[in-house]
This record gives structure tokens, C-alpha cells and sequence, in this order.
């Protein structure tokens, strides 16, 4: 089994949908705005993680901040409504601290470590647009693969690098 922790920001959704507008959004999907989802998904994204869970055996382990304001329950149907075709099954814990690079490594680290699901995480992947490379041990860095808030997943280069990673496991 292959973990993925990943984020949400800048690997699933875009810029484009970042800065997208939430009333309209909201009025498209009431759903949403029940649970103060403030944008979409990238289609494209999506297409790219399903594609990935598909194929590999793998878990999501949400980094994201989104698991600050929603339950796993809640991730369930925010997933399953953009099409994603697996749910998160866990987040990490939230460190409080200013760096929230800093943060996001010592998080996956304490989950790795410490994970509720009593699982051996010994195969894993990190999908993140924040520069989270500096932070992180020399063994955990061939895992991560940075991602750009402009494309998120759906870049060629991500895609490749990451369909190496998985392959190699």
C-alpha cells in the first residue's frame, strides 16, 4: 500500500479556481456551501490523482488545511462530489507553529511515526505546492514531488516524476 499525503491548495485545485468566484460557485453547488467549501477542484487534477489511484494501490493522508475545517466525513463528500474516486482515510496532525512549511514535514513525520491506522508506512508520497524539500530529512526527500499553484497536477513533468516514484515502489 501506498500512501499519499497530499494537499489540497495547489495540487487539486488551481489558481484558476482559487481565485474563482465562491457565490457563483455556491449557487452551483448548494452542497458546498453547506460546508463552506470556497472553490472546486481542477477537473483536470482530479483526472490525474484518479488516474494514479486507479492504477497503484495507494491511501490519501490529507495535509491540506482543509482538515482544519472539515471532518473526514465531511472530506468524504467534498471528494466524492469532485469526482475523486477514493476518500482521504486520515490527516495529519495540526502543529501550530508561524512556518507552516516547517509544520507540514514535521506533521507527516509525527503521522508516519504515530499514524492511528496502525498501518507501516514504508511506502509513501508527498504532493504539495509549498517548497517543503527544505525542511525535510535527506530519506523522505526522493517522496516529495512539489507541485505549481498555476497547474497542480496536471503538469507533465509532475505526472512523469510521480508515475516513476509509484513505479518504483
Amino acid at each position: 500500500m501506498i500512501t499519499i499525503f497530499l494537499d489540497i491548495d495547489g495540487v487539486l485545485t488551481t489558481i484558476s479556481e482559487f481565485f474563482s468566484s465562491t457565490k457563483e460557485f455556491w449557487e452551483k453547488n448548494p452542497w458546498a456551501k453547506e460546508i463552506s467549501i470556497p472553490h472546486p477542484f481542477n477537473e483536470k487534477c482530479v483526472k490525474v490523482l484518479n488516474t494514479i489511484l486507479s492504477t497503484f494501490e495507494c491511501q490519501i493522508v490529507l495535509t491540506s488545511d482543509w482538515k482544519l475545517k472539515n471532518s473526514l466525513k465531511e472530506l468524504d463528500i467534498i471528494f466524492k462530489n469532485f469526482g475523486v474516486i477514493q476518500s482521504p482515510i486520515g490527516v495529519t496532525k495540526n502543529f501550530k507553529d508561524e512556518n507552516i512549511d516547517l509544520n507540514r514535514v514535521c506533521e507527516i513525520i509525527h503521522y508516519i511515526a504515530n499514524n492511528d491506522n496502525n498501518v507501516d508506512i514504508n511506502k509513501y508520497i508527498i504532493l504539495d505546492d509549498l517548497n517543503l524539500g527544505r525542511h525535510m530529512p535527506r530519506r523522505m526527500f526522493d517522496n516529495f514531488i512539489e507541485t505549481d499553484i498555476e497547474t497542480g497536477l496536471y503538469d507533465d513533468e509532475v505526472i512523469d516524476k510521480l508515475l516513476n516514484k509509484l513505479k518504483s515502489f
